[in-house]
C-alpha cells in the first residue's frame, strides 16, 4: 500500500523541482552587448574580472580601458561572455574565459591606426 502513494508523490515532487528549476532559469535578465546577448550579471562579473587583469597586464588605470564583447557561449542560458576585446593605453588584446580565469590570448601595441586597421607589415 505504501508503494502505491509512494510513486505519486515521488512524480509529484519530480514535478515541483522541475517546475522550480524552469522558474529560476527564467529569471536571468538578459542584455545585448556589442550586437550579442548576454547575461547581465554574467557580463557584469566579466567585465569587472577583465578590468582588474587587464589593468596588471598593460599597466593602464582601469578606468581607462575600453571593452568589447567578442564571443559568448550561446547554448548557456543566459549566455556567458567568453572572449572580450579591451582597449587603452596605447594597447589591444583580447582576454578568454578559461577555466583559471580571464587570460590575455593576443597583445598588441596601437600604431596610431584606426581601430580595425591590421598592424603595418614589417
Amino acid at each position: 500500500m505504501h508503494k502505491k502513494f509512494l510513486v505519486p508523490s515521488l512524480c509529484r515532487s519530480t514535478a515541483v523541482g522541475l517546475a522550480a528549476t524552469l522558474a529560476l532559469m527564467g529569471c536571468a535578465s538578459s542584455l545585448v552587448v556589442d550586437g550579442l546577448p548576454v547575461g547581465e550579471q554574467k557580463w557584469s562579473d566579466s567585465q569587472r574580472d577583465v578590468r582588474r587583469r587587464a589593468s596588471f597586464d598593460m599597466g593602464c588605470d582601469a578606468a581607462a580601458l575600453e571593452l568589447t564583447l567578442l564571443e559568448v557561449h550561446e547554448w548557456a542560458r543566459p549566455p556567458n561572455p567568453t572572449q572580450v576585446g579591451v582597449t587603452g593605453c596605447g594597447r589591444r588584446g583580447v582576454y578568454v574565459r578559461t577555466s583559471s580565469g580571464w587570460v590575455l590570448n593576443t597583445d598588441q601595441r596601437d600604431s596610431g591606426a584606426e581601430p580595425g586597421t591590421p598592424p603595418p607589415r614589417s
